[in-house]
């Protein structure tokens, strides 16, 4: 999921135009074993992707993830796309090449030099690495609000074959609500498909569950689906 805000001449959709970071766009990551109760800068709304193998199967360009924070990780600063080094914190580049592969040796290395820029990233090409991210959170419970940080492949502007699953707010925001069905009625304009608009309301406590709502009165657009999904390949 890719936390947004809306603003004149740019489609929340598409990668950062500002970005330093030209081949790789940031979000975050809700699962079991890696929740969190807020998402970046207090946002209120975004988008979420299929995951790969889903987007093939129906037609649309998987986008691959890079590595793996398991908290953020003010990667807008960092080279290598976001997943390398911090300026000026030498032992902030990927973890596996400092020998950091399991969890207790990534908390031992990070947890008092507080979060953000001293954290090494885990590559998310190998599962035990994204294993280890994800275990790092579950050793920590007090920072489970604070929410994680994947760096997934940059895609080119305005893509029909972007695996967009829908736009999400968060419950109670009626700001975000509103951002969510103006994204909504924007890409369907521009991209010419129809997605929902889904409720989320994430735990505010640890071994809490997230919840998603699907509301017929959150859609700017009436709802339309086909049978099948014409591919997007390219």
């Amino acid at each position: 999921m890719r936390a947004t805000k809306r603003g004149e001449d740019f489609h929340v959709w598409n990668p950062n135009p500002e970005s330093q970071n030209k081949n790789s766009v940031s979000f975050s990551w809700l699962n079991k074993s890696g929740s969190f109760g807020g998402l970046v800068f207090g946002y209120d709304n975004g988008f979420t992707l299929l995951p790969p193998d889903q987007a093939w199967e129906a037609g649309f360009d998987p986008i691959s993830a890079l590595c793996l924070f398991p908290y953020d990780a003010a990667t807008w600063n960092r080279s290598d796309d976001g997943c390398g080094a911090y300026p000026g914190i030498p032992d902030s580049g990927p973890c596996q090449a400092q020998g950091i592969t399991e969890a207790d040796q990534w908390i031992a290395r990070y947890r008092d030099h507080g979060m953000y820029g001293h954290q090494c990233s885990f590559d998310t090409h190998l599962v035990w690495p994204v294993y280890q991210g994800w275990e790092v959170r579950s050793k920590l419970p007090d920072l489970h609000k604070l929410h994680n940080e994947v760096m997934l492949r940059a895609w080119r502007k305005d893509d029909p074959g972007l695996p967009l699953e829908s736009f999400f707010y968060i419950g109670g925001s009626a700001k975000g609500r509103g951002e969510a069905m103006a994204n909504q009625r924007d890409f369907k304009a521009v991209i010419g498909r129809w997605v929902p608009v889904v409720q989320i309301v994430l735990p505010q406590s640890e071994g809490s569950d997230a919840y998603f709502r699907y509301l017929p009165e959150d859609q700017a657009v009436p709802e339309t689906r086909t049978a099948s999904i014409p591919s997007a390949m390219h």
